[in-house]
């Protein structure tokens, strides 16, 4: 996700991988026929996609 994100932003972010910390969770996953069959609903668009947008909608915020 993290690479992903740099790619299509053309961006770096700096990061260190650390041990985890008390109360987060050991792995996450998602299946996303739930979304599906609960409320008809699925992605449309590619995770490329999806990280340029998340960018450009920040990136056009003002201070608040």
């Amino acid at each position: 996700m993290l690479r992903a994100f740099e790619r299509v932003n053309e961006l770096s972010i700096p990061y260190n991988v650390v041990a985890r910390r008390p109360g987060d969770a050991a792995i996450t996953y998602a299946n996303p026929e739930l979304a599906a069959t609960l409320f008809n609903w699925s992605a449309t668009h590619s995770l490329d996609v999806m990280c340029r947008d998340a960018w450009n909608w920040q990136s056009n915020q003002s201070s608040v």
